[in-house]
């Protein structure tokens, strides 16, 4: 009886010869136009043969006898993927040099590698092996580049073999061949893409820093120093940090993304709590949040103690903390927080560009793309809606502010309203009240004014009158008597009088005869005196009287004279003198308040610039207007120290004056100004400040 083989045996003996009898994958041809072929540039992987090393400790000898040789098993995708192992890959492809001449290639690793060697073998399995990696230094390179790249050159007609052992946490074959034309041409297009994308992550980390210096919003700070570890994390993550900011520092260089990475959480996790005010609203993710910033930093601290357990952290708790901050936005957008619907679609592109990443080392998808840019743009998509959600808070903000200043405003401008016209009628009657008490006031203080000057003026000339006419009586007898006594004295002389002695009488009686003639003389001029001052107030007149101009500016001056002759130089310009119906002591009141005022600027003027010359005052009448309607006009120029615009237009109010306490009262122009309405007659003023004022007065003629 026959017996029967297992069909299990029969499988598993096929399964053994299987890979013996596979065939291994194409040879790379370096032919002259191997330039321009579809392999330069493009991913390897189809060139590839791949043996995974279980326990790794294979070596080179070994992988190169025939025992091992036949275990390799040719790729069957352009990136070859087997995710997370703690298996050792190795991989090989062939290189054959037909030509007559020398072809320098490189080979470029598109993958940050923890531990790569690469081994060229020769026909005769003589081999040369090159290191590369995040542990070495970033000198020991063949090529300063963020990539890791080999370079050699192949000898006319040989055939090499290069094999590749990878030791990392994520096992991926990104390989691309180049000539080195093409090498550096693509590496400078890469590197100006990546270029692009950081200028753009530190300009806006300017930009926003710039805003925050202006707004002082904590918000801004945070966002700040979220893109400047982003922005380290992202140089990390493709080498450019490796290149660039610490070339010789391996120790770092295995340490420094997952210690940004996890500063990058935190910074964000501070931002949304300000961003999305979750204290206030949200308060159960605002304590979620605080957790699992507590988390990253002891992610942070692990890195310093066990490096894997910190990556298995990160890994572990980068969706969680992302999801968090999603369901954070969701809950702020459902509570009315319009900024938030940005805030939630960055979040929501970072965390697609995360899951596809993680797809990657998992082997379920190889997009070459994505693998060398799709991280670094998946944060300049979140910063750019996160900076969109920035400036859309702001601009709410800013309509919330002006709604409610709008409001406010509203709402104060009825209130004005309502008290505005309250306000106006009390001002009307009050108005209507003051201007009447400042009318009677006004009357009150001239009709005062007035009585007092009439009694001052009736006192001066009943009391200078009598005495001056009685001296001046004297004078006159004494002159006659003293002429009686001189002839008395001659005629008793006589003819035979000594002639001496009737010279010494004549001096005495001629000395004498002067002094009678100055008393004489100062007794004419206290009746004119007199006379000026009846003249001036003119009590008796309480109806309107003819009155030539002229007479009442001058009786009013010889008055003011005798005060300022040094200060003043008084210049008459009398080119008309009609004769006009007036009150003359109203009139000769508003003679003297201007011509005071004039005087007292001069000498104001003169006190302050130290002038020792006098100053001038022009005093001119002349006719304005034409026959019928002509009016006699009387100018007052002066040259003190005038006015300014806001002075000018108060100087008819009542009570306002520019002396000092004591030295007026404010009511001279005020009463000037009445006077002359009262004439049907025109005031006006004319100044400059240090330059001097003209005030012309108009009156009727008829």
């Amino acid at each position: 009886m026959m017996l029967k083989t297992p069909k299990i045996l029969i499988w598993g003996m096929l399964l053994w010869f299987i890979p013996a009898f596979t065939q291994a994958a194409p040879a790379i041809v370096l032919e002259e136009t191997w330039n321009q072929s579809a392999s330069m540039g493009s991913p390897l992987g189809l060139y590839l043969d791949i043996l995974e090393d279980k326990e790794g400790r294979l070596s080179i000898e070994e992988i190169l006898s025939d025992e091992v040789s036949q275990r390799f098993v040719p790729s069957q995708s352009e990136v070859p993927n087997y995710g997370f192992t703690d298996s050792v890959y190795w991989a090989r492809f062939q290189l054959s040099n037909p030509l007559t001449v020398e072809q320098e290639w490189i080979l470029e690793v598109w993958q940050v590698v923890l531990d790569l060697e690469l081994y060229i073998v020769h026909s005769d399995n003589r081999y040369i092996r090159k290191q590369a990696g995040r542990v070495y230094p970033f000198a020991q390179r063949d090529i300063p580049y963020h990539n890791i790249t080999f370079r050699h050159t192949i000898a006319p007609g040989e055939d090499y073999t290069i094999y590749l052992r990878n030791r990392t946490r994520s096992i991926r074959f990104p390989l691309t061949l180049w000539s080195t034309e093409l090498f550096w041409e693509n590496s400078q297009k890469a590197s100006f893409e990546l270029g692009v994308i950081y200028g753009i992550m530190v300009i806006m980390a300017l930009y926003h820093f710039f805003v925050f210096t202006a707004v002082r919003d904590k918000s801004y700070l945070f966002y700040v120093l979220y893109i400047v570890f982003a922005l380290l994390a992202n140089l990390s993550a493709t080498g450019m940090g490796f290149q660039y900011l610490w070339p010789e520092w391996p120790w770092w260089e295995l340490r420094a993304r997952p210690i940004f990475l996890g500063f990058s959480a935190i910074l964000a996790l501070l931002f949304s709590r300000s961003f999305l005010n979750t204290k206030e609203y949200t308060p159960v993710f605002h304590k979620i949040m605080n957790w699992l910033i507590g988390v990253f930093v002891l992610q942070i601290l692990m890195v310093f103690m066990n490096l894997t357990l910190a990556y298995k952290m990160l890994i572990g708790f980068g969706i969680v903390w992302i999801t968090i901050l999603i369901a954070a936005g969701l809950a702020s957008l459902k509570g009315g927080f319009q900024s938030a619907r940005y805030f939630l679609l960055g979040w929501l592109v970072l965390l697609g560009f995360i899951l596809v990443g993680l797809l990657e080392p998992l082997g379920l998808h190889t997009n070459t793309f994505l693998m060398t840019y799709g991280y670094s743009i998946s944060w300049v998509l979140l910063f750019v809606l996160l900076s969109l959600a920035l400036a859309d808070r702001i601009n709410i903000l800013k309509k919330e502010k002006a709604l409610a200043q709008e409001q406010a405003l509203e709402f104060q401008r009825v209130l004005n309203e309502e008290l505005e016209k309250k306000v106006n009628q009390r001002t009307e009657a009050l108005n209507s009240s003051l201007k009447k008490i400042k009318q009677t006031q006004s009357q009150l203080v001239q009709s005062e004014k007035m009585a007092s000057l009439g009694t001052m003026v009736a006192g001066v000339a009943h009391e200078i009158n009598n005495p001056t006419s009685y001296v001046y009586a004297t004078t006159h007898n004494l002159k006659n008597n003293i002429s009686e006594l001189k002839q008395l004295i001659f005629d008793l002389a006589g003819d035979n009088a000594d002639e001496k002695f009737i010279q010494m009488f004549e001096k005495r009686f001629e000395r004498l005869g002067r002094n009678l003639s100055n008393i004489a003389e100062g007794s004419n001029r206290i009746k004119g005196i007199v006379q000026d001052l009846r003249v001036f107030s003119r009590l008796d007149e309480a109806e309107r009287k003819p009155m030539h101009v002229v007479d009442g500016i001058r009786s009013t001056l010889r008055l003011i004279q005798t005060q300022y002759k040094k200060e003043v130089e008084f210049i008459e310009d009398f080119q008309v003198s009609p004769e006009i119906m007036c009150w003359p002591a109203e009139l000769n009141q508003v003679y003297m308040n201007v011509i005071v005022n004039a005087c007292q600027a001069i000498v104001a003027k003169q006190k302050q610039t130290g002038e020792q010359t006098p100053g001038k005052l022009w005093i001119r009448t002349f006719f304005e207007g034409e026959a019928g309607n002509q009016q006699v006009g009387i100018q007052f120029e002066d040259t003190g120290c005038g006015m300014s615009q806001e002075v000018q237009g108060q100087i008819f109010d009542p009570f306002f004056t520019t002396k000092e306490i004591g030295q007026g009262t404010g009511l001279g122009m005020s009463i000037s100004y009445g006077i002359i309405k009262k004439h049907k007659g025109m005031i006006t003023v004319h100044s400059q400040k240090d330059k001097g004022s003209t005030i012309t007065l108009l009156l009727p003629t008829s």
